[in-house]
């Protein structure tokens, strides 16, 4: 699932960039997501409710995703987020981890930098530092 995280600047857009990507792998995913609360498929079109009634949180939504198959998480333009948006990304990606064995992610992006500032490579406190510890790269 490719997801570009360009123009998000708040939990709406990270939402819909995460919509906009849930649509264009529905083909794929359409019986996985019928299960999911929070969820509502209107013909090709995937909409994410992030607050109120029926919202689903992100590790909530990840875990859902891949209880019955494997998906690889592409995040492009990931310097792009700003916190608290890349805290929260940053703590979803490490409970993926740490429990959810058929989800990887991709980062990528631009700006030089991106994996010591948004990983953390050099700051042990980042919650996705003993990850990249563990494989090396990411």
């Amino acid at each position: 699932m490719y997801i570009d995280l360009r123009g998000v600047r708040n939990t709406a857009d990270l939402y819909r960039k995460i919509s906009e990507g849930l649509t264009g792998s529905l083909t794929k995913l359409r019986d996985v997501i019928k299960g999911i609360s929070g969820v509502k498929i209107a013909g090709v079109e995937v909409t994410l409710k992030w607050r109120g009634v029926d919202s689903i949180s992100l590790p909530r939504l990840i875990e859902q995703l891949t209880k019955k198959q494997t998906v690889v998480f592409v995040l492009d333009e990931i310097q792009e987020l700003r916190p608290p948006l890349s805290f929260e990304l940053k703590n979803t990606i490490a409970y993926a981890y740490d429990n959810l064995p058929n989800c990887t992610f991709v980062l990528s992006g631009s700006q030089i930098g991106l994996l010591k500032d948004f990983v953390g490579v050099e700051q042990p406190r980042i919650p996705a530092f003993r990850q990249v510890l563990h494989r090396g790269s990411c």
